[in-house]
Protein backbone atom coordinates (compact mmCIF):
# COMPACT_ATOMS: atom_id res chain seq x y z
CA UNK A 1 0.00 0.00 0.00
CA UNK A 2 1.47 3.41 -0.97
CA UNK A 3 1.27 6.26 1.26
CA UNK A 4 -1.45 8.11 -1.16
CA UNK A 5 -3.69 5.35 -1.08
CA UNK A 6 -3.24 4.74 2.79
CA UNK A 7 -4.37 8.45 3.34
CA UNK A 8 -7.34 8.11 1.38
CA UNK A 9 -8.78 5.61 3.20
CA UNK A 10 -7.66 7.14 6.41
CA UNK A 11 -9.42 10.38 4.96
CA UNK A 12 -12.79 8.96 4.29
CA UNK A 13 -12.30 6.95 8.02
CA UNK A 14 -12.13 10.47 9.23
CA UNK A 15 -14.79 11.71 8.25
CA UNK A 16 -17.24 8.85 8.05
CA UNK A 17 -16.37 9.20 12.12
CA UNK A 18 -16.93 12.81 12.17
CA UNK A 19 -20.59 11.97 10.09
CA UNK A 20 -21.81 10.11 12.87
CA UNK A 21 -20.37 12.11 15.66
CA UNK A 22 -22.48 15.29 13.75
CA UNK A 23 -25.76 13.13 14.18
CA UNK A 24 -27.97 15.21 17.01
CA UNK A 25 -28.68 11.34 18.50
CA UNK A 26 -25.37 9.98 18.63
CA UNK A 27 -24.10 11.42 21.80
CA UNK A 28 -26.64 9.29 23.80
CA UNK A 29 -26.37 6.30 21.41
CA UNK A 30 -24.89 3.52 22.35
CA UNK A 31 -24.65 1.27 18.96
CA UNK A 32 -23.54 4.99 17.01
CA UNK A 33 -20.91 5.64 19.35
CA UNK A 34 -19.22 1.93 18.82
CA UNK A 35 -19.34 2.97 15.58
CA UNK A 36 -17.27 5.62 16.29
CA UNK A 37 -15.19 3.52 18.50
CA UNK A 38 -14.68 0.96 15.78
CA UNK A 39 -13.71 3.20 13.11
CA UNK A 40 -10.93 4.47 15.44
CA UNK A 41 -9.64 0.99 15.71
CA UNK A 42 -9.81 0.17 12.04
CA UNK A 43 -7.93 3.43 11.68
CA UNK A 44 -5.35 2.06 14.08
CA UNK A 45 -5.15 -1.37 12.69
CA UNK A 46 -4.87 0.36 8.93
CA UNK A 47 -2.17 2.81 10.17
CA UNK A 48 0.00 0.13 11.99
CA UNK A 49 0.00 -2.12 9.02
CA UNK A 50 0.89 0.79 6.82
CA UNK A 51 3.48 1.38 9.47
CA UNK A 52 4.62 -2.78 9.05
CA UNK A 53 4.26 -3.17 5.19
CA UNK A 54 3.32 -0.35 3.21
CA UNK A 55 6.01 2.21 4.28
CA UNK A 56 8.59 0.04 3.20
CA UNK A 57 7.35 -0.29 -0.54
Amino acid sequence: MNEKIYNEIKDRLNALSEEIKSLPESTGNGQLIDAVSHIQSSQEHLRRYFMQCGANQ
